[in-house]
């Protein structure tokens, strides 16, 4: 190759020559090359899209797993649901029967009230005296008149004369004389008698008020309140004297329940404990 031309083929920039000797084995190479080359295109375009069939095989997969969780959960859930729906049909069932035996109790509770009311309103001008003795009469009518003329001198004793108008024994015959009951014109002669009844004191007569079942119960339950609180009181050394006053247990030895709250002496009726209630 002349100098010129090999000059002007070495300046050309991206020109590539080859003399007769190397031509044919470079050329041989680059074929070569792009042989390799088309094959690994291939190869990666395979590879490629068996790689992208398999991602998506797993997310289908993982796909279907999630379901089979989230169906399962489902069934669990909706066992839990008719559970719950079995509980609150039985707390609702359970509601109506507490409801129905709650409303039984209310009706029963108020048919008492009104008959335990009714009860009271009745017995308002009765009164019963204790330890009146019975006269020997064989005929009703003379131990009725016996024991009018009884209950009238006991009246005369507390000095307070009212008007009976019925007089009756209770319970049956026995060794003790039986209680005399004894209804009264006037209301307000009751709470006299009641407040005269201190007079009787010494004696074995003793005088309450008419008192109803439920009452007597009541009375009943604080006289053993009475009774334990001066056990107690007496076994500790103190001073002090429990009488039953409006229903409630108090100690009438302390000076504060000596009078009432309008600072008046209470009378024996409010002081002294009635007896066998």
């Amino acid at each position: 190759m002349k100098k010129p031309v090999f000059e002007a083929l070495n300046s050309t920039i991206n020109s590539h020559w080859f003399c007769d000797s190397c031509n044919e084995p470079t050329m041989s190479l680059i074929k070569n090359d792009r042989t390799i080359k088309q094959a690994c295109d291939k190869y990666m375009h395979s590879f490629t899209k068996k790689l992208g069939n398999m991602e998506d095989k797993l997310a289908t997969k993982a796909d279907t797993d999630d379901v089979a969780q989230l169906m399962e959960a489902n069934k669990d859930l909706a066992s839990r649901l008719a559970k719950l729906e079995d509980n609150i049909q039985s707390i609702a069932s359970q509601e109506k029967k507490v409801e129905s035996v709650i409303a039984e109790k209310m009706a029963c509770s108020a048919q008492i009230s009104i008959s335990e009311l009714q009860d009271r309103q009745n017995r308002k001008q009765n009164l019963v005296i204790f330890n009146v003795l019975e006269s020997g009469h064989d005929e009703s009518d003379a131990r009725q008149k016996a024991d009018m003329e009884a209950v009238n001198k006991i009246m005369d004793t507390i000095e307070t004369p009212s008007e009976i108008i019925s007089l009756i024994r209770l319970g049956k015959k026995g060794p003790t004389p039986r209680p005399v009951k004894i209804k009264l014109r006037q209301e307000s002669d009751k709470d006299k008698i009641l407040k005269s009844a201190k007079k009787l004191k010494g004696t074995n007569t003793y005088i309450n008020r008419d008192m109803t079942p439920l009452e007597r119960a009541e009375y009943r339950k604080l006289v053993m309140e009475r009774k334990k609180k001066q056990v107690e009181s007496e076994s500790q050394g103190q001073k002090a004297h429990w009488i039953i006053r409006r229903g409630k247990v108090i100690n009438a030895a302390r000076p504060d329940t000596r009078e009432d709250t309008q600072g008046n002496p209470l009378n024996s009726s409010e002081l002294e404990p009635q007896k066998n209630m």
